[in-house]
């Protein structure tokens, strides 16, 4: 029976939980350096918890540690939009904050999703992995649960580094930062949950394809 987890899985699977251990450690230094209460220093803490790279990182490890085509194939989708997002529209309005940051930041936004794809594209899982509609339907809670939380909880907590009484994780979901407000927000969840989705089915059918063509080869 072949392991449910392979060296390297588990490898990169350390490597990005080093990784988050070391950026939240940093996260906590930045906040008790700036002399902020025990509350605020929480509320960073939970801040921390609330990026969706983050989540994405954290999946990604239970994505590499477990057996299940359908968890990677949502994992790899996730740390990809995490990733082109952090780049693409993020870049200059996320500024790194710690000695860490920029690197961390680095393994969290290019490196994991590559190991991620890799992962993918080795994994030979196509004839276990969920039909498309559930897969996508899966795959679309996390981000949806995330994006309620964050709009519900946003202007209850107060910015612990600015004077901000709010708090958003990424600019572009801020609706005091963005032209249209709600509206415009609503359009870019609408947007990163289309890529998502389009993300989702293609990998599956990546994952079915290299699992059929290891099938007739063996």
């Amino acid at each position: 029976m072949t392991p449910a987890t392979t060296w390297p899985r588990t490898v990169a699977a350390v490597g990005i939980i080093v990784t988050l251990v070391l950026q939240l450690a940093d996260t906590i230094g930045v906040a008790q350096d700036a002399g902020l209460d025990g509350t605020a220093v929480t509320t960073a803490v939970i801040n921390w918890f609330s990026f969706f790279t983050t989540l994405s990182a954290v999946m990604a490890v239970i994505a590499l540690l477990v057996r299940s085509g359908t968890i990677r194939i949502s994992a790899a989708a996730y740390t990809l939009v995490a990733g082109v997002g952090y780049f693409t529209l993020l870049g200059g309005l996320t500024d790194p904050v710690g000695s860490v940051a920029w690197w961390t930041n680095l393994v969290l936004h290019a490196v994991v999703p590559a190991v991620m794809l890799v992962d993918l594209w080795e994994s030979r899982h196509g004839a276990h992995i969920a039909s498309r509609g559930r897969i996508v339907a899966s795959a679309l809670v996390l981000p949806a649960v995330w994006a309620v939380y964050t709009q519900v909880r946003g202007p209850l907590v107060d910015a612990p580094f600015s004077d901000e009484p709010w708090w958003f994780p990424y600019g572009v979901i801020d609706p005091h930062r963005v032209a249209e407000g709600y509206v415009g927000v609503i359009g870019m969840y609408l947007i990163v949950g289309c890529a998502l989705v389009i993300l989702v089915v293609l990998l599956r059918s990546v994952v079915v394809y290299r699992s059929r063509g290891a099938a007739e080869a063996g």
